[in-house]
C-alpha cells in the first residue's frame, strides 16, 4: 500500500462537485510518484488512475492494463484513452501542445478541448493533413478555426472555407476534406449517421461565401429536410455523392 494513502471514512456521493474535490486531492498529493506508485496494490492503483483521469473504465473488471501501464497513465506518460493506449508524447511530437500539455494525446485527442471519443469516418474531427493533430468540428465552429480565406492552393484569388490547426497554426481546405469523408464512409452510414453527418457539413459551411460551398450547404440542408419527410438513406447518399462528383 501506498504510504499514507487511505479512503477509509471517505464518503464518496454521486455528485460531479464532490467528485472533483476528491480528484484535487489526489491530484495534488505530491507523494504520487511513479517511485512510490510501484508499492501500490493493483485495485489501489486502478481507483487512483480512475479518479485522477476521472474515466470509470480502469475500474471495470474486463479492463486489464499492467500495473506499470497503470502508473504511467496515471503520471501522464501514457495516453488516458484505452483505446489508443500510445506512449506521450505520441510519435515523439515536439509542438508546444504536445510538450505543454500533461496527458495530451496527438493521436486521438481535440487540441481544443482535450477529450477523446470512439468515433471513426465521420466529419465530427477534422485532422490537419500538415500535423496530424486531429480537431473536433464543434470546436473548430466555437472558437473560430473554420472560416473563409485565401485559397490554400493558390494563395490568392477566390476566397474558400478553412480550417486553421491550432497545433501547427497552418491551414487546410473543407470541401475537399469532406469529399473525401463521404465517398469513402458515406456508402456504409445508417440513416442516423448520414443524417448527422450531413448536419456537420451543414454547419461548417454554413457562413461560406463562395459559390462552391455555398451550394454544398444548400444541398446538405435540403436532403436534411427531404430526409425527414422519408426520403431513404440510400437515395440521399447518392444524391450527395453525385453533387461531389
Amino acid at each position: 500500500m501506498v504510504s499514507g494513502l487511505s479512503l477509509k471514512g471517505v464518503v464518496v456521493h454521486s455528485t460531479e462537485r464532490n467528485f472533483s474535490i476528491l480528484q484535487r486531492l489526489v491530484q495534488n498529493r505530491s507523494d504520487l510518484t511513479a517511485k512510490t506508485l510501484i508499492r501500490a496494490h493493483r485495485v489501489q492503483l486502478e481507483i487512483l488512475v480512475s479518479i485522477n483521469t476521472g474515466i470509470q473504465a480502469f475500474l471495470h473488471p474486463s479492463i486489464s492494463l499492467s500495473q506499470t501501464s497503470l502508473i504511467e497513465v496515471f503520471v501522464f506518460k501514457r495516453c488516458r484513452n484505452i483505446a489508443c493506449q500510445n506512449q506521450l508524447p505520441a510519435d515523439d511530437c515536439t509542438c508546444e501542445i504536445c510538450a505543454n500539455r500533461s496527458g495530451f494525446c496527438n493521436l486521438c485527442m481535440c487540441v481544443i478541448c482535450n477529450k477523446f471519443d470512439f468515433e471513426v469516418n465521420t466529419c465530427r474531427w477534422i485532422g490537419c493533413d500538415l500535423c496530424s493533430h486531429w480537431t473536433h468540428t464543434d470546436c473548430a465552429i466555437r472558437d473560430g478555426q473554420i472560416c473563409m480565406g485565401p485559397s490554400v492552393k493558390s494563395g490568392a484569388g477566390p476566397t474558400e472555407m478553412l480550417f486553421r490547426c491550432r497545433a501547427c497554426n497552418r491551414t487546410s481546405e473543407l470541401l475537399g476534406w469532406v469529399k473525401d469523408v463521404f465517398q469513402h464512409c458515406a456508402p456504409a452510414w445508417e440513416r442516423e449517421a448520414l443524417t448527422r453527418e450531413l448536419d456537420f457539413v451543414s454547419r461548417i459551411f454554413r457562413g461560406s461565401e463562395d459559390t462552391r460551398g455555398r451550394k454544398l450547404f444548400w444541398k446538405c440542408e435540403e436532403l436534411i429536410e427531404k430526409m425527414k419527410g422519408g426520403l431513404v438513406e440510400s437515395t440521399a447518399c447518392r444524391v450527395i455523392l453525385m453533387f461531389f462528383q
